[in-house]
């Protein structure tokens, strides 16, 4: 996609959150219900396993290029030398800590953790931002338009992500405003990424 990049992902990006407005509509609809139990009244216990079955088939394929690409990370470029299994045993011990526990763990990692994304984030802008050529990403409309449908379709495996939503239905406070509030903070992290998206580009 080249200089059209940011196209790509504002067409991945809105199409997640069509799913996601539609997924804020059905736990409207049902009162914050647990999808397996919409399901199960809504058509019988065995539909609602077989959904989960297919669910968790989705995530397992989902998971398996982003997990190849950062152990080529890790090994490729933190690693001189590929370190032993007892090196990630820690790391492999809190993430089967954090699956047994209730989803609230998720909240206490990222009340943790968005202090350092913060800061890489600052420091990433920091550095680029004054290199970023703008007029890099012109002319807009050049690329084959079969282009700009094949790179949205061939990365949507990074996407998609909104569809999360349905394994948290049922497990958080049913507060004022929650759709709004949901869609604001989807759209202010889609805005970032595009954005640092667009510097990185101009940048690099």
């Amino acid at each position: 996609l080249e200089e059209q990049l940011w196209l790509g992902l504002l067409i991945n990006f809105v199409l997640d959150f069509i799913v996601l407005f539609a997924i804020l509509l059905l736990l409207k609809k049902h009162d914050n219900a647990p999808i397996f139990d919409v399901v199960e009244q809504k058509l019988s216990p065995t539909c609602a396993k077989l959904l989960f079955f297919l669910y968790s088939i989705f995530f397992f394929l989902k998971a398996i290029i982003p997990l190849l690409e950062q152990q080529d990370y890790v090994q490729n470029t933190l690693y001189e030398v590929t370190p032993t299994v007892l090196v990630f045993l820690p790391f492999f011990a809190v993430s089967f800590y954090a699956c047994i526990k209730e989803l609230k763990i998720f909240g206490r990692c990222v009340d943790i953790s968005i202090w350092f994304t913060l800061l890489g984030l600052g420091l990433v802008l920091f550095l680029a931002v004054p290199i970023c050529r703008i007029e890099r990403l012109l002319p807009i409309i050049q690329k084959p338009t079969y282009k700009l449908i094949k790179g949205p379709f061939s990365t949507i495996i990074w996407f998609s992500d909104s569809v999360y939503m349905l394994i948290f239905a049922g497990h958080f406070l049913n507060q004022k405003q929650r759709a709004l509030k949901i869609s604001i903070s989807y759209l202010s992290g889609a805005v970032l990424i595009i954005v640092l998206s667009i510097i990185f580009y101009g940048a690099f």
